[in-house]
């Protein structure tokens, strides 16, 4: 699948998100066990993350969604029908439990604030930091010549 619209997503730092590494994620998201068996709301989810980064905010309402993903009516009145809520209540549940098992160590996490239906994309802090692991390696390589050294 491909993303349109603007495609990265701006960190709160100002760094950007690449598309490729998004459009991954968003890919093994949807291919989970967690949303095997939950096309509705992989649509929403597709749905919410395409508007939410080509800046269409206002095409992220109730009535649209509605209509553009779960194929009510023109028309649509989401006081009397209250799928997209239930469903968004579902999506947010799903998300929460991916990130919690499958995606422990994904290095992006979307969610959809409650009473919102826009996509916030977070960069996680999964893993070590390079530096750290080269640092954790150079020392441990220290310690072996140390007790090494010891031995002969």
């Amino acid at each position: 699948m491909t993303l349109s619209g603007n495609l990265s997503a701006e960190r709160p730092n100002g760094a950007r998100i690449p598309q490729a590494e998004l459009e991954a994620h968003l890919e093994r998201l949807l291919a989970s066990r967690t949303f095997s068996r939950s096309e509705r709301l992989k649509d929403f989810l597709r749905f919410a993350v395409e508007k939410s980064l080509a800046g269409q905010v206002d095409r992220l309402k109730e009535s649209v969604i509605g209509v553009e993903v779960f194929r009510r009516e023109a028309g649509f009145d989401s006081a009397a029908d209250a799928i997209v809520r239930v469903e968004a209540k579902r999506l947010r549940h799903k998300l929460e439990q991916y990130y919690r098992t499958e995606g422990a160590r994904e290095r992006y996490k979307l969610s959809i604030p409650r009473g919102r239906y826009q996509v916030r994309i977070e960069r996680t802090r999964r893993g070590w930091p390079k530096r750290l692991v080269w640092l954790a390696g150079a020392a441990a390589l220290a310690a072996a010549a140390v007790a090494g050294f010891r031995v002969w």
